[in-house]
């Protein structure tokens, strides 16, 4: 693996990360030391927002030095950074509180998603229902023609059930 491809799978991890609980503004420049993916970029929290970018920074508050498994390790909550400076993974040089940043990069917690509201009436919407209220004489008459129709098939239905009765009575 290269420092770009090493680089963008830290970067891709850090994307999801909780800017809001970071606190105070931070700059640490990470120098990975592996010898396939060797480099150097920084981490910045900045007026509440994350910053992840391939470049030295000069105007650091902490120069951390670490092999990329090990940074993945302390990113994924499998390794306290303050062990791994411990076992001598880690090294910081200069102020050691502010490389406490790497403790809490913790993940936004996943919100459930969101029910739509029910849709509203719009103007158009509104214009349309308008409209078949202007048919409904035509509606009208097929209602008349039901109730006509609902007239008639009584009057057949009697024929037909006095016949029945006829018919038990001859049996």
């Amino acid at each position: 693996m290269n420092y770009f491809e090493a680089f963008d799978k830290i970067k891709d991890k850090l994307k999801d990360v909780d800017s809001d609980k970071l606190g105070e503004n931070v700059a640490l420049q990470i120098n990975l030391t592996d010898d396939d993916c060797h480099g150097t970029f920084y981490i910045q929290v900045k007026d509440g927002a994350l910053y992840v970018e391939p470049y030295d920074y000069y105007d650091n508050d902490a120069n951390i030095t670490v092999s990329f498994d090990t940074l993945v390790k302390i990113i994924d909550k499998k390794l306290d950074p303050v062990e791994a400076v411990a076992g001598g993974m880690l090294e910081v040089f200069g102020n050691p509180d502010k490389a406490l940043l790497l403790t809490r990069l913790d993940k936004k917690a996943k919100k459930a998603p969101a029910k739509k509201p029910a849709a509203k009436k719009t103007a158009t919407t509104k214009k349309a229902s308008e409209k078949p209220a202007e048919k409904k004489p035509a509606a009208k008459k097929s209602a008349a023609k039901k109730a006509e129709e609902k007239k008639e098939a009584p009057k057949a239905e009697k024929k037909p059930a006095a016949k029945k009765a006829t018919k038990k009575t001859e049996k």
